[in-house]
């Protein structure tokens, strides 16, 4: 059963994938083991971050390509979030700084992607990788931004909101999300979100702790 398939067996799909005809087939198997469930999901991911933040100068194009596709694969799915932070907990690159801005550049994630691996990390149960989620998250919001006198555009934003908004892996980051945009000033009108929140609500809640937010990340 694909349910069943071996770390060792996921990595020679990854091996078969140097050979462009069998991209196809060898992404269609992982992303049915990504649809078996949560076991599934977990050990694709597992093996997708070691390739990628203990060995990306084995990655070809193909292997980059494939890794990539997949990686957003789950995202997209409800428990990606369970299974990301599951994935990283074990993992010795988690341990140093820097690792989700490595996973970000390698798999050429957008900015709204990188917010949202942020957000999603930010759900660990682990307190160390749960700060380096949320630092990462208001991290990218801050680079949005040309100087600490300026603001990111609406467009910016919005792009952001309607990711997460569509993307069943993150849409539950959307409160958070909405909680780390209030401390920025927005240029122009305030933007759309899809789904609504009440920000005086989070303005009282969180108003207290907004130094903290800066220094140390997100308290829920």
């Amino acid at each position: 059963m694909i349910s069943e398939i071996s770390a060792t067996e996921v990595r020679l799909l990854l091996l078969q994938a140097a050979a462009d005809s069998n991209l196809d087939s060898v992404r269609r198997r992982l992303c049915q083991l990504v649809d078996s469930g949560l076991d599934g999901c977990i050990l694709l991911l597992q093996v997708c971050l070691d390739q990628v933040l203990l060995k990306p100068h084995q990655l070809d194009k193909s292997k980059h390509d494939l890794l990539s596709a997949v990686f957003r694969y789950c995202m997209d799915k409800t428990y990606f979030t369970t299974c990301f932070c599951e994935a990283l907990g074990p993992m010795p690159a988690t341990h140093g700084d820097g690792f989700l801005k490595t996973l970000s550049n390698v798999l050429e994630l957008s900015p709204a992607e990188r917010v949202g691996i942020g957000l999603a990390l930010s759900d660990s149960e682990d307190s160390g990788l749960k700060l380096k989620g949320q630092q990462f998250s208001i991290a990218q919001i801050e680079g949005l931004c040309l100087n600490l006198l300026q603001s990111p555009s609406n467009d910016q934003i919005h792009d952001i909101v309607i990711f997460l908004h569509q993307t069943d892996g993150l849409s539950k980051h959307m409160d958070t999300f909405n909680t780390i945009i209030s401390l920025f000033k927005t240029k122009e009108t305030p933007f759309f979100a899809p789904t609504p929140f009440n920000k005086c609500d989070i303005q009282s809640r969180y108003s207290a702790s907004g130094h903290v937010l800066w220094q140390h990340g997100l308290r829920f």
